[in-house]
């Protein structure tokens, strides 16, 4: 066996290797003294990321160990058929299957196959995940699914290349694969919705200073993946990024309100996440119609204030 710092590479070969590999794994070769096999690992933050290869090779995932881990499993070339309590299948070639750590599986790796998995640790998966009545079977293919599947063949080949290399690997497919899982949630375990919505709202109106404030952030803060966000709160990234916009400019719009004084409009900017005062001056007027300096000479005057252009479509999800 091969180690660095977060890879792993070893190679079994003959009946003696397979012995040894019987003390870590319940499995069986139906020629011995022919088995080949080989995989290389990388590992970090909770995720590990595999390549296996072998002759054909049985055996039986317990549920024993890692129990609540979550696996996805890309059969690249060959297949392998799965018997679970519930269902069998077979996975050619391009397809993925989901393992979860406590559920028994049998397994039969046909001659020749390589595997590339996924598995994530119980302790490192978000809240919405854990326990989540997600059932060991095939994956569907979906457009993520099929993003998942290129995003590993392109970047298994680099699992051995440096130990540097680890956690970029591990990075590269980590958010594809929650989106993955988060697909395979029931839709009446999905309860967490609305409540993951009302968070959000409150978190974009405690970080409207924050410049780097964006779907990205608010996926990260929530530990979530960035199509959770999406999902949850019903919108597409320009359009979350322009509700983030508008909660900006009516914060400021509130502050001239509030103030018998025209604030600087470099600081009003600052301290509502623009990036400059033209950023502001730009949305302002596209939000209310009139300038900064406009608004606050109305509120000054003790005259009527515009109404929000799009006032309907910002109700629409606050």
């Amino acid at each position: 066996m091969r180690k660095s710092a977060g890879l792993v590479q070893q190679r079994w070969t003959g009946q003696q290797d397979l012995a040894e590999l019987q003390r870590h794994m319940r499995c069986e070769a139906p020629d011995p003294a022919r088995f080949r096999a080989e995989v290389r690992a990388c590992s970090a933050a909770g995720t590990e990321v595999s390549e296996w290869r072998s002759t054909e090779l049985r055996g039986l995932l317990d549920g024993r160990a890692g129990d609540g881990d979550l696996a996805l499993v890309l059969v690249a070339n060959g297949s392998v058929a799965w018997r679970s309590a519930q269902q069998h299948w077979t996975g050619e070639a391009g397809r993925m299957q989901v393992l979860r750590g406590d559920e028994p599986v049998h397994w039969t790796i046909a001659h020749g196959s390589r595997l590339l998995r996924i598995r994530l640790e119980a302790d490192h998966l978000p809240q919405h995940l854990r326990g989540a009545r997600i059932l060991t079977g095939p994956v569907p293919e979906t457009g993520v699914a099929r993003a998942l599947t290129a995003a590993l063949l392109q970047t298994v080949g680099a699992i051995s290349s440096a130990p540097g290399v680890a956690a970029h690997v591990c990075r590269g497919v980590h958010s594809l694969a929650l989106a993955v899982l988060e697909d395979l949630v029931p839709a009446d375990e999905r309860l967490g919705e609305q409540d993951l919505r009302s968070r959000i709202v409150a978190h974009i109106d405690r970080n409207l200073a924050d410049r780097d404030l964006n779907p990205g952030s608010i996926a990260d803060a929530f530990s979530v993946s960035l199509r959770w966000v999406h999902s949850a709160f019903n919108t597409s990234e320009d359009s979350l990024a322009r509700y983030i916009r508008r909660r900006r400019v009516d914060a400021v719009a509130a502050v001239l309100t509030r103030e018998r004084h025209v604030p600087r409009l470099s600081a009003l900017a600052l301290d509502h996440g623009f990036s400059g005062r033209e950023q502001l001056a730009r949305s302002f007027r596209a939000r209310y119609g009139i300038t900064v300096a406009a608004y606050a000479a109305l509120v000054l005057d003790g005259l009527p204030l515009p109404a929000p252009l799009d006032e309907g479509r910002c109700d629409s999800v606050a």
